[in-house]
């Protein structure tokens, strides 16, 4: 598979940014957060595969002390990477990681990879890969659905991306 280097899509300063957050997920140890790529900000996990909305919350259902669900972008302000005054999430992520390129979204972000690699550490795996060999080339929103490869290469854990 080939590869379009990282720097080509993102800024110094956003791939900075897409470091620090790497570095945040693999090595802190201090309020730890529920890990979901299907929402952000959550207040409380999944009950029984249902996810609740927050019209359904009850008080004594809220999960607090910074215990809230976060995909990977929802880790960006927890890893010391906040947003402006009033930014709406979408603008977030444009603004501090992806610079607005739909391919970079979707390989890092989108919420489709809660039905094939959902955990951290394959949000972890797909991080270091898009910075160390950069944008799986063609990839797209609708590569998602296709992606055995990835999952494959992960469980195998032969993927090199030195």
């Amino acid at each position: 598979m080939e590869y379009l280097p990282a720097k080509r899509f993102c800024s110094k300063e956003q791939l900075s940014n897409l470091q620090k957050l790497l570095d945040f997920l693999k090595f802190n140890t201090e309020g730890k957060t529920d890990f979901d790529m299907l929402t952000y900000a959550r207040k409380v996990p999944k009950v029984k595969e249902h996810y609740l909305d927050t019209n359904e919350l009850k008080p004594d259902q809220v999960k607090n002390e910074c215990g809230t669900v976060c995909c990977l972008a929802g880790h960006g302000p927890l890893a010391g990477i906040k947003p402006l005054e009033g930014e709406i999430w979408s603008n977030y992520v444009r603004r501090v990681f992806t610079g607005g390129n739909e391919g970079v979204f979707t390989f890092l972000f989108d919420s489709e990879w809660w039905h094939s690699m959902p955990t951290k550490e394959e949000a972890i795996f797909r991080l270091e890969l898009f910075l160390k060999k950069g944008l799986p080339e063609g990839f797209n929103r609708y590569s998602i659905f296709n992606c055995d490869y990835f999952v494959e290469e992960y469980e195998l854990g032969v993927h090199s991306i030195n």
